[in-house]
Formats: structure tokens, C-alpha cells, sequence
């Protein structure tokens, strides 16, 4: 492994650890709509209002609610090498036809379960807000039949895949 390797992977599992530590400091945490990156007008204005700079050198950029703004703009924050997704165009996404589409995500959000530790049941949309999801891509067969973009995430944007990868 080399040494800038080293370096993003140590950088990764900060991050994740920071994330998940702060998240958990707070009593009541601001929710999903509140943190929104956008709502609490994180690196807007140029320059951004000294109350609302997210930097690196502050040391608290990973910090619950700024971490929200963090994860879809680490690149801004820290050195990164892009990698290659190899020769030829990248092959596009197969999507159900968009009234199925529609039809499936509301069948979807309205599932509901009982999440660990609780007793009441809440809807695959309510879980969403409830655990901070950012984006969301789900495929059956090769094709997306749901897909969820909240807080800083677009459907172009780049996020921050710590766990996954």
C-alpha cells in the first residue's frame, strides 16, 4: 500500500468513526430536513459567511451537522486521485419505464417495518430521514427500480463512500 493510500484510508475510517461519534453526542440531533446541507446554508456565498465555513484547519468539518456538507465535498477538503473507469463510454443505467418507475418507489416507501429496538413500525421512506440517507440506488434485474437523492447528493454529485468500500 502506498503511502497516499495509507493516508485515505486512515482519512476514511477517521471519518467514519468522527461521523458516527458526533451523530451520537448530540441529545436530540437536528433531523434529516434540518441538517440538510442547503437548509443550514453550509459554503454558500462567496466567500461564505465566517459562521458557516466548513475547513479542514477548524478540525470540526466532520462534525454532525457539518458533516452532511462534508461527505458530498470531501474533494474540496482533501488531495484525491480520480480513478479511471476504464476504456470505451460508460454504459447507462436501464430504467423502468417511468410510470412503473413512479408506481414501484411508492410501493416501496410505503413498506413498513420495526426497526431494531422499537416497537413501532415506520415506512422504507421514514427511514430514510431517520438514518440521514443521502442517496439510494436500488436495481432488480439490471434495471433501477428506486432512486433516492437527499441533503447534498444529486443524481451528478459525488459522495464520500467510506463503509461501502
Amino acid at each position: 500500500m502506498s503511502s497516499s493510500t495509507t493516508v485515505l484510508a486512515g482519512a476514511a475510517a477517521g471519518i467514519a468513526i468522527l461521523i458516527a461519534t458526533s451523530a451520537q453526542a448530540q441529545d436530540v440531533p437536528l433531523s434529516a430536513q434540518l441538517s440538510d446541507p442547503h437548509v443550514m446554508g453550509w459554503m454558500q456565498g462567496v466567500p461564505p459567511a465566517k459562521d458557516k465555513r466548513i475547513t479542514v484547519a477548524a478540525g470540526d468539518f466532520l462534525a454532525f451537522p457539518k458533516s452532511r456538507w462534508t461527505v458530498c465535498h470531501i474533494r474540496e477538503l482533501f488531495q484525491t486521485v480520480g480513478v479511471s473507469r476504464g476504456r470505451g463510454a460508460p454504459e447507462p443505467l436501464d430504467y423502468l419505464p417511468h410510470h412503473w418507475f413512479a408506481e414501484m418507489r411508492s410501493t416501496i416507501d410505503a413498506l413498513t417495518f420495526i426497526p431494531t429496538g422499537s416497537n413501532e413500525a415506520m415506512t422504507w421512506a421514514e427511514s430514510l430521514a431517520a438514518n440521514y440517507t443521502d442517496g439510494l440506488l436500488i436495481l432488480h434485474r439490471g434495471r433501477v427500480v428506486y432512486e433516492w437523492h437527499s441533503g447534498c447528493l444529486t443524481d451528478a454529485g459525488k459522495h464520500a463512500a467510506m463503509s461501502m468500500t
